[in-house]
């Protein structure tokens, strides 16, 4: 959820900055402009590196979620796989887009309740003898300086990147 806390940051450079471009040259998509700007070779490009990062990502989640799988079935890796892509597969033919939706809808309500009962499970269960020190309670770093790297300002960058991304695809 903390990472798309600057959406209405991307929505507003893209609605000043990219959206009059695209409208004043009548053109629907990234792949337009680049072919227009660069030639065919660079929309190709692009396409093919978007498709082979997606083909990637795909593949890293199926890993994740089929290592889970692993753990709680008595199941090999491989067959791990193939049953998540097999179900995968058959639930979204059967079902359509809309079976897709539902399932994104059931995913944020388990992410949005497992958010509150971790907040709740923290709150109650603090254990009091330990000491804690003003930097054990910094979760949020708003250093400027540019060698750390787990500061807010680079996440808000490194995520603005990745939502333009996204939304020009």
């Amino acid at each position: 959820m903390a990472i798309h806390l600057n959406y209405p940051l991307v929505i507003f450079f893209a609605v000043v900055f990219f959206v009059p471009v695209f409208y004043k040259l009548k053109l629907t998509s990234i792949y337009e402009y680049l072919e227009m700007r660069f030639g065919i070779y660079a929309r190709t490009i692009n396409s093919i590196v978007f498709l082979m990062v997606q083909c990637i990502s795909a593949g890293v989640i199926l890993y994740a979620v089929s290592l889970i799988l692993v753990q709680v079935m008595p199941i090999t890796i491989i067959q791990a796989i193939l049953c998540i892509s097999i179900f995968t597969a058959i639930y979204t033919y059967a079902g359509g887009i809309s079976t897709v939706i539902w399932t994104d809808m059931l995913q944020s309500l388990i992410l949005v309740i497992g958010t509150i009962a971790i907040f709740v499970i923290l709150l109650f269960d603090i254990d009091s003898s330990v000491k804690s020190t003003p930097e054990m309670l910094n979760v949020i770093n708003l250093s400027l300086d540019p060698s750390i790297d787990t500061t807010l300002w680079a996440g808000l960058v490194a995520v603005a990147f990745l939502h333009f991304e996204c939304l020009w695809h």
